[in-house]
């Protein structure tokens, strides 16, 4: 059952501005997880097979349905006015758990998926968010096809970091503490993938994506 302050809502409704927060039990964290899943899904299969403007029809047509959901299933925006703010200390402590274990193996799952699967280059611009697209991996085959490996493994490491972070945070901090320090950590290593990225093809690639030649020794 699904015990919130507004008794049967799936979402809490955010304490700042307009919109839902986290889940209140196990159905509504289901419906955020199959959200996510869904769009990321897409850019591997939807995008790859049509174009950037299709795969955007189709984020856009499950964000719309998946507002209705909150919509429907979510705290009212009128059921706090004039009543004291409840805090996320109320939701289920599994939910909590369930947002950490959700949280690494799906960058994990992400970033193999990337590694042993990676996007094949495709000079068409309507494919510009498929893979690590930059100027620098889009000037060869070459440059791309190693911007696709590196950055995955940058990916690899960036997951099993917020796993080893999950880990022991859940058993030194409190639960709304330690998953927010969560989501800073894998934003951390998200956020890194561009800048490792690039300066790995700037040593590895001239501007014109052609592999520098390594000096062989002489005998």
């Amino acid at each position: 059952m699904c015990d919130s302050y507004e008794e049967g809502a799936w979402f809490f409704t955010r304490k700042i501005g307009i919109g839902w927060g986290l889940a209140t039990c196990w159905r509504g964290f289901a419906v955020q997880v199959g959200y996510v899943l869904l769009l990321i899904g897409g850019l591997f299969t939807v995008l790859p097979a049509t174009s950037v403007s299709i795969y955007l029809a189709y984020a856009g047509v499950l964000t719309v349905l998946f507002l209705l959901i909150c919509a429907v299933k979510g705290e009212s925006f009128g059921s706090r006015l004039g009543e004291t703010f409840v805090t996320y200390r109320d939701m289920d402590p599994r939910i909590y758990l369930a947002y950490h274990v959700f949280l690494g193996p799906a960058l994990l799952a992400i970033a193999l998926w990337l590694y042993f699967l990676p996007p094949q280059f495709k000079a068409d611009p309507r494919y510009g968010l498929n893979g690590y697209s930059s100027a620098a991996s889009y000037q060869s085959t070459e440059a791309w096809d190693e911007a696709q490996r590196f950055s995955a493994r940058v990916m690899l490491a960036a997951a099993f970091i917020t796993i080893l972070f999950d880990g022991v945070s859940i058993g030194v901090m409190k639960p709304k503490m330690s998953l927010l320090t969560s989501l800073a950590v894998m934003a951390l290593g998200l956020s890194a993938i561009v800048p490792i990225t690039e300066a790995h093809l700037k040593s590895h690639f001239d501007r014109h994506g052609q592999k520098f030649v390594q000096p062989t020794s002489a005998r």
